[in-house]
């Protein structure tokens, strides 16, 4: 009785006391043996390239799930930050516009004003007092007088010294402006008596100063005194009316 042929076992001529085969069934047993190992290998292949796959996909359901975390926290933090800041600009009052800077008009005004004309009293009206610069002074009220030989326009005036140290006082600080805005010196002749000199902290000169009348009709008068004879920026003002 002939055994089968076993593909897995592959016969060779004259095993196990069996007669070698002939060429028929040589060729059969070949292919036989073809056929196995393409079966196994396939098996092998298979198997190996499953495996593979499973690998890279559970590697990218890892991956997949570590970036999601990070994604969903940086997404969170995120909602959190702006849900912050609408909160604080909600809360927040609206900034009030910055008030536009103005400055306030004097209430009095004449010709040839100045930004640091100090008025006397604050209205410059004459005897009224102005302190400038460590002095007090005052002056009355203009008014015309006459001698047989010049026409005058004069004050009196009192300078204090309310400075530690001396301070110099010159006829040439004080300066009359006409309504027609002819600024005149003092005059050196008929009743104006106020020159020049120095007074020690404390001192008081009382004096007249008078200006030449040269007809300038009525109107606003001024009369100005600045404690620098250099410069005419700091000045006491007193305003005064004058008939013709």
């Amino acid at each position: 009785m002939t055994e089968p042929v076993d593909p897995q076992q592959p016969q060779q001529p004259g095993w196990g006391g069996q007669p070698p085969m002939d060429k028929k069934q040589a060729k059969a047993q070949a292919a036989a043996n073809k056929a196995y190992e393409k079966s196994n290998r396939n098996w092998f292949v298979r198997h190996k390239i499953l495996s593979g796959l499973g690998a890279l996909i559970l590697l990218g359901v890892i991956l997949s799930a570590a970036s999601g975390g990070g994604s969903t926290d940086d997404t969170t933090n995120a909602s959190d930050d702006a849900t912050t800041e609408d909160a604080d600009t909600t809360n927040k009052a609206p900034a009030a516009p910055a008030p536009a800077a103005e400055k306030a008009a004097p209430k009095v005004k004449y010709a040839g004003q100045l930004d640091d004309d100090k008025l006397a009293g604050g209205t410059g009206a004459p005897g009224g007092t102005v302190s400038l610069s460590g002095w007090t002074v005052s002056a009355t009220a203009l008014k015309k007088t006459s001698t047989d030989f010049s026409k005058n326009i004069c004050t009196d005036v009192v300078m204090t010294n309310r400075d530690d140290k001396q301070q110099e006082y010159n006829g040439l600080s004080w300066k009359m402006q006409t309504p027609g805005g002819d600024v005149q010196d003092i005059t050196f002749t008929g009743e104006n008596d106020l020159t020049s000199g120095g007074l020690a902290p404390g001192g008081k000169v009382a004096k007249r100063v008078c200006f030449e009348d040269k007809a300038a009709g009525a109107g606003q008068y001024v009369l100005a005194w600045a404690p620098d004879i250099f410069s005419s920026k700091d000045r006491g003002i007193w305003l005064n009316k004058l008939a013709a």
